[in-house]
């Protein structure tokens, strides 16, 4: 009968796994740095952006809103105060 075999250890020494793991962690925080800064920029862009329209984006928004009221109340209004027909005829 064959001797019975001994199972090996690792080929890799304390030191080589403890590289490894070092190198895996910096360069996993260097790539989502990475990522992370350009997410932020673009993020960045975009509320820039909006900010500037968000103005114009609350004007629309209101005379929207004004014209649909009023034809919620069956006026039109042309944006002019309103003048009653008897007052520019002199009584």
């Amino acid at each position: 009968m064959a001797a019975a075999s001994i199972p090996k250890s690792s080929n890799f020494l304390f030191w080589e796994h403890w590289f490894l793991m070092t190198a895996t962690v910096i360069v996993c925080a260097f790539l989502g740095y990475v990522v992370y800064d350009a997410v932020m920029a673009t993020a960045s862009e975009v509320l820039q952006r909006l900010l500037v329209i968000s103005p114009l984006i609350m004007m629309i928004a209101v005379h929207w809103l004004s014209a649909l009221f009023s034809l919620q109340e069956q006026e039109v209004s042309l944006g002019w105060p309103y003048i009653e027909p008897e007052a520019h005829l002199g009584a």
